[in-house]
């Protein structure tokens, strides 16, 4: 197009001048054509070469200018000089760092001067020519980092944890980037990569630590933490022993506090030892953070002293032997009874205190199944507290004269002591029963007496039908002769055995249910 409008501007010149009588005008005339951009997109801060090619198609040698310019800016330009007829090609090296499309001229605005020989005067016609083209600067490589997101925000020492992030080429031209992962600022691994303009690639890496605490991870701009979990750590504190002076053969609790300072659920055994030796071993298991109250349950039948330790912490117990036993409303003693061949089951409850004649008293149940001796089935009796002997006894008794009540009141002394029981030891009993049986316009008294002298022979294990018991042995003489054998326990607080020395009469232990002091 644009040559076409400079050859009918060319003609018109030409007629213009032929009209003027004796002119003979001498005139260069530059063409422009063939403009070449070789590469016609490349990368930002890089060049591209631009050739055009000039031919002097007039009648004169003249200098001809060449002005390259982008986007209306002049940014080069050449001077050459041309004979009739001749051309060049004229080269010009462009770079630019503004990527995008960008309008590049080459030509020029050519005064062209004419002389004639009638009139030497330099006549100047301006001719526009030039050529257009439009070059791509491309936008180099360039890398950003985003998405970084972790696989777990809370870690096991020596546990994986996955890093994610997204790398993009956001250039338009393919390009090699080192992905660089770090964790406390500590580069740990890193990854080539080579991504074409515009592409996205999500990168993984994996990292560990031993290490508890928080972690920064980093790559880039980009940053996450996550945190390395304390270990399971045990502590205990607070050993109790509830109670810490029992009577033998009654238990005592070991309770200790156990917790887990650390952040992960682990496993702790607690050993009970006494006297350094290992009794039982129990394993808690407790979340991070988590606490508990662990017991064990301790039943020493020997008297003494011992040294209680659950591992590091201790304590001591004392275990307290043949002493006086406390009893509480509904401890119960069911007993087989065999009295010269005639069998019975006789059954004790308390069933609570009172005070008589002074005295601090039990209240005890007695029953006999069948009647006893075919007299009596249920009889209510009180109980010294200092001694747990009878002192009051009250029941109806069957005769042949009808229903009778009855009431054996007991008096007594003790020469000696009778608790605590130790073996070796000895105490006498002097008492006397005063007995009262009145009904149906009947009246009969009675009264009796008499002495016997107890002495704590040994301590041996027996076994009864309601267990096997650790018992103080003890003989009872009278008149100088042996009576009756008895065997007394502190875990059942009463005498589980029970034997005449004739054999007329025993008396064992088939059940009972008593609380603790």
């Amino acid at each position: 197009m644009l040559k076409k409008s400079f050859l009918i501007q060319l003609v018109i010149l030409f007629l213009l001048i032929l009209t003027i009588p004796g002119c003979k005008p001498k005139v260069a005339v530059f063409e422009f054509s063939n403009l070449v951009v070789e590469p016609a997109q490349f990368v930002s801060g890089s060049s591209t070469n631009i050739s055009i090619d000039v031919v002097n198609s007039g009648n004169k040698e003249d200098i001809c200018p060449i002005s390259l310019s982008v986007d209306g800016t002049p940014v080069d330009s050449q001077s050459i000089t041309l004979k009739p007829t001749a051309s060049q090609t004229v080269k010009f090296t462009l770079s630019s760092d503004q990527p995008g499309e960008h309008t590049i001229v080459a030509g020029n605005l050519t005064p062209i001067t004419t002389t004639t020989t009638s009139n030497p005067k330099t006549t100047t016609i301006p001719i526009i020519s030039r050529l257009e083209q439009t070059i791509r600067v491309l936008k180099p490589a360039e890398f950003t980092l985003a998405n970084m997101t972790l696989s777990a925000a809370k870690i096991e020492p020596g546990k994986d944890v996955s890093v994610s992030l997204d790398v993009s080429n956001i250039g338009e031209i393919a390009g090699d980037y080192v992905v660089t992962i770090k964790m406390d600022g500590v580069d740990l691994d890193s990854k080539n990569l080579s991504l074409e303009g515009g592409a996205t690639k999500t990168v993984d890496f994996t990292l560990t630590s031993q290490k508890p605490g928080s972690h920064d991870v980093g790559s880039g701009d980009l940053t996450e933490s996550f945190n390395v979990l304390k270990p399971a750590e045990f502590t205990t504190s607070k050993l109790t022993l509830s109670p810490s002076t029992v009577t033998a053969g009654w238990g005592s609790t070991v309770t200790i506090d156990v917790a887990n300072i650390g952040e992960i659920k682990g496993d702790y055994e607690l050993t009970l030892k006494i006297n350094d030796s290992s009794i039982e071993t129990k394993k808690v298991t407790l979340d991070g953070g988590a606490s508990d109250t662990v017991s064990f349950n301790l039943v020493k039948d020997e008297g003494g002293t011992y040294n209680i330790a659950v591992n590091d912490l201790k304590d001591v117990l004392t275990v307290k032997e043949g002493v006086l036993p406390v009893l509480h409303i509904g401890d119960n003693w069911v007993y087989r009874i065999n009295n010269e061949g005639s069998v019975y089951t006789k059954t004790e409850t308390v069933t609570g205190t009172e005070v008589l004649n002074g005295k601090d008293c039990y209240v005890v149940k007695v029953t006999y199944d069948p009647k006893y001796g075919g007299y009596f089935s249920e009889i209510t009796e009180w109980w010294d507290k200092s001694n747990l002997t009878s002192v009051l006894w009250q029941a109806q008794v069957e005769t042949s004269v009808g229903t009778l009540s009855e009431t054996i009141t007991s008096t007594y002394s003790y020469t000696g002591n009778q608790w605590p029981l130790i073996v070796g030891n000895q105490f006498t009993l002097s008492e006397t029963n005063k007995s009262v049986l009145e009904g149906s316009g009947e009246r009969y008294t009675d009264q009796d007496s008499y002495t016997y002298t107890v002495q704590i022979e040994k301590i041996e294990t027996i076994t009864v039908n309601a267990g096997s018991f650790r018992c103080y042995k003890s003989i009872s003489i009278q008149n100088g002769r042996e009576i009756s054998e008895s065997w007394y326990s502190d875990k059942a607080k009463a005498s589980i055995k029970i034997s005449s020395s004739d054999n007329s009469t025993s008396v064992e232990l088939l059940s009972y249910s008593v609380k603790g002091d």
